[in-house]
């Protein structure tokens, strides 16, 4: 199944975005970077940024906070865990990264408000402690994931886990390709494609 075509390249088509500046590799599962070739004969790409220490763009910096990732041989716990501001909310993007990272992520800082999370491995089991979830305190999990998927995803229990914190949930495979938006300061939105 060819995402690029099918799902990627239309959705941006709609909202007229004809290049792009970067694509960031969070780690070198297929799942996570299998469209990447058929999505560069589709559309001009300027830069694809792996296993770094923080990413810029423009005014934004996206700090990894997995600073263990070149002592990893699990994939998953390779992946880049990307923390910053955007606007005025702090996102955290966790790759595939297991409850290993996040204990050491509780170890190394006191204090991480986090105000959307992108929820680590598709809502898989293997992570999203609730011992992680009251350290970071989110408002927003985001759950990318495909419907009907053969490994069950996401597992019941990292749903019971946000649901008993009162965090937000979306899904992708509930409400399509999620988009937050914002034009003024404080004033967002979060949009679905369903």
């Amino acid at each position: 199944y060819d995402i690029a075509s099918k799902k990627i390249m239309p959705y941006w088509q709609y909202h007229g975005i004809r290049k792009i500046d970067k694509v960031i590799i969070s780690h070198n599962d297929y799942d996570h970077f299998g469209a990447l070739e058929e999505l560069s004969e589709l559309i001009e790409i300027k830069e694809v940024i792996k296993e770094t220490d923080q990413v810029k763009l423009g005014k934004i910096t996206l700090y990894n906070l997995n600073n263990y990732y070149n002592e990893n041989s699990d994939e998953n716990d390779r992946s880049m865990v990307l923390y910053g501001q955007i606007g005025k909310m702090n996102y955290l993007f966790t790759g595939d990264m297991s409850v290993n990272i996040e204990k050491k992520i509780i170890q190394n800082y006191a204090y991480l408000p986090v105000d959307v999370l992108k929820v680590a491995h598709h809502g898989s089991d293997t992570s999203t402690s609730k011992e992680f979830i009251r350290f970071i305190n989110p408002q927003y999990a985001i759950i990318s994931v495909g419907a009907n998927n053969k490994y069950g995803h996401p597992s019941d229990y990292v749903i019971k886990t946000l649901e008993n914190e009162r965090i937000k949930i979306y899904r992708t495979d509930i409400f399509g390709t999620i988009r937050i938006k914002g034009k003024i300061i404080n004033l967002w939105y979060v949009e679905t494609a369903k």
